[in-house]
């Protein structure tokens, strides 16, 4: 079970890169990639929030990304319905900044509970 938290450290480290990236050097498809790591994470946290609730552990550390994701989704639904041409797509500051955090967090939090199961077999 640990491993599932280690791989969501470094699925929030990529979300901070893609921030870094995208503020340092405009929204591009050159990150189109950085993007795809957080949708195959999202598959990892449905089966980690199942095997989280059969083990009597706790969700949250999957809830809260599977709550970001959907959220991540609708916004940017919401801005290609907005913006249909994409050579004026820009995001906001505060977004990218949010993605950032959520990023560096989400990489924090999961380390701290990766180190928490290391001696127990997972």
């Amino acid at each position: 079970m640990r491993w599932y938290y280690l791989g969501g450290a470094a699925v929030g480290l990529l979300l901070l890169g893609e921030a870094v990236a995208v503020a340092s050097f405009g929204p591009s498809s050159r990150w189109a990639w950085l993007g795809v790591f957080s949708y195959l994470w999202l598959l990892f946290c449905l089966v980690g929030l199942v095997v989280s609730l059969r083990r009597g552990l706790s969700p949250w550390f999957f809830v809260v990304f599977i709550l970001y994701a959907l959220a991540d989704a609708l916004y940017g639904f919401y801005l290609a319905a907005k913006i249909p041409d994409p050579s004026q797509f820009r995001l906001p500051p505060a977004v990218v900044f949010f993605h950032g955090f959520f990023g560096a967090a989400y990489a924090f939090w999961g380390v701290s509970l990766w180190r928490r199961f290391e001696g127990v077999a997972s």
